[in-house]
């Protein structure tokens, strides 16, 4: 049982750094694009968008380094499980306001924030919460081993988790008027 969670921790650690770390830079490569996208979701002054989206920036970067480091890892997928909390509250008052905005989560966005991006910030807590499970009930580092079995796991739950607007297409009952998906 020791080995499965030591490998768990593993997956989690690489879903949770790549999917905070991709979602960092992509914010960083625009982040006044960014910090205009934050508008539907903020009710403060325009002049707090720019440090709000910085903080954002810094706080999913600390989530990712955290998570990388064995010492910190408990801070990581704490930061990591606060994020999510906190983008889903937003997704949820932006919903329920009936306010349309885009997810620029992971860079610039063309589709209208929906119930999937909720469903997608609820998969992420799954890694974490796995992670700070399985790091509290192993002892040891995880072993070359226990990479090799976990981070394959994990990078491919990041793949999903990014590309999850792709994913959820995937698998959406085809609208009236667009061709079908082959």
């Amino acid at each position: 049982m020791t080995d499965l969670l030591a490998a768990a921790d593993a997956a989690s650690r690489v879903a949770i750094g790549l999917v905070f770390a991709v979602a960092a830079v992509a914010k960083a490569r625009d982040l006044g694009a960014f910090a205009r996208s934050l508008e539907p979701f903020l009710t403060v002054a325009k002049p707090l968008y720019r440090p709000l989206a910085v903080a954002v920036v810094g706080a999913e970067l600390a989530a990712a380094v955290l998570v990388a480091i064995p010492a910190t890892v408990f801070w990581g997928f704490g930061l990591a499980l606060a994020l999510n909390a906190v983008f889903a509250v937003a997704i949820v008052r932006v919903l329920r306001r009936g306010v349309a905005a885009t997810c620029n989560c992971f860079g610039a966005a063309d589709s209208r924030l929906s119930r999937r991006h909720l469903v997608r910030d609820l998969v992420l807590a799954v890694p974490a919460l796995l992670g700070l499970a399985a790091a509290a009930a192993v002892a040891h580092p995880a072993t070359p081993l226990h990479w090799l079995a976990g981070a394959p796991l994990g990078a491919v739950a990041a793949l999903v988790v990014i590309r999850f607007e792709d994913v959820a297409d995937l698998f959406a009952p085809a609208r009236p008027g667009t061709p079908a998906r082959r």
